[in-house]
């Protein structure tokens, strides 16, 4: 008797000797064997490991499994709750493709909580959500794989074709996504340590402005023994000026700027200018005023959230 949890084409208690073959999947010990396949999938890897976001590494799964398995159309759709969804796509080359993503993306694609929690658990694709995708995107002879990565399914791909599916094309299907999740892992990790690469060099800028605006900060009095705060102000971006940079500096005091974002001392600026140490402090008083910063830090934090040089 099946579990009332089941998703509809699933079977809790099925004879464990008879393999449900919704998909046309055929016996796997067949491509096993198959050495070129199997090296098919080590290169097709190597591919999508490559992309350079996962927008284009969907692309690329759209066009290889088409091209591999002699399909009409391919597609991945992210898995958000009960949603397929095409959010991480851009245009795809290939037209019947890129109808699909068009199509999904004016209505998402639901699918039932037994489906979607099925998914998620099992890793594997019930025959009604097959059915539930071939019908909202009116596919002729649909096949579903699971994007798994990690412990969840977070993506499915979807391929179609205008003849029933051969033995073992199921399984193959199954074999790309199975590659996609371990490419998908990859780049998405890659594409994580680019964002914080970035955001550790702009800290990294802003310490060394601070070891600058320490070094050539005027002597000052201690008032009651205390010097009180350094940066009273250091990522404070006050909202007084809107113009971009480029139209509040001069052209002088924007190439003063960009040796301060490097963490230049007004010496190195001097000696990277050619100017005197003097002229240097006037532009750099200059830039300050003219970015409402108190200091050589907070210059380099305006600048950044002024979007300079875009």
């Amino acid at each position: 008797m099946s579990d009332p949890s089941d998703p509809p084409g699933t079977a809790a208690e099925a004879d464990p000797t008879a393999t449900p073959d919704p998909q046309g999947i055929g016996a796997p010990q067949q491509l096993m064997e198959s050495v070129p396949w199997m090296r098919r999938l080590v290169s097709i890897h190597a591919t999508l490991g490559d992309s350079a976001s996962v927008a284009e590494l969907f692309a690329r799964t759209s066009e290889l499994t088409r091209r591999e398995l002699g399909l009409d159309r391919a597609i991945v759709l992210c898995l958000d709750g009960t949603w397929l969804t095409a959010r991480a796509l851009g245009p795809l080359p290939h037209a019947a493709d890129d109808q699909l993503r068009r199509r999904v993306g004016r209505a998402p694609v639901q699918v039932s909580d037994a489906e979607a929690r099925w998914l998620r658990e099992q890793g594997t694709t019930p025959a009604s959500l097959t059915a539930t995708v071939r019908d909202a995107l009116e596919l002729r002879h649909a096949a579903v794989a699971p994007i798994v990565a990690g412990q969840d399914a977070v993506a499915l791909l979807v391929a179609d074709r205008p003849d029933p599916p051969a033995p073992g094309e199921g399984w193959a299907l199954e074999a790309l996504g199975a590659v996609v999740a371990l490419a998908l892992e990859h780049v998405a990790r890659v594409a994580r340590m680019t964002e914080l690469r970035q955001e550790l060099q702009m800290l990294a800028v802003s310490a060394m402005a601070m070891t600058a605006e320490v070094a050539d900060a005027p002597l000052t009095i201690p008032s009651e023994g205390r010097h009180g705060p350094t940066f009273p102000r250091v990522g404070f971006v006050p909202e007084a000026v809107e113009e971009q940079p480029a139209d509040i500096l001069t052209p002088r005091e924007s190439e003063v700027a960009d040796l301060i974002a490097q963490g230049c001392s007004n010496r190195e600026i001097a000696e990277r200018l050619v100017l005197s140490p003097e002229t240097v402090k006037h532009h750099v008083r200059g830039l300050l005023r003219k970015l409402n910063a108190t200091n050589r830090a907070e210059a380099v934090a305006r600048l950044g959230a002024l979007g300079r040089g875009h």
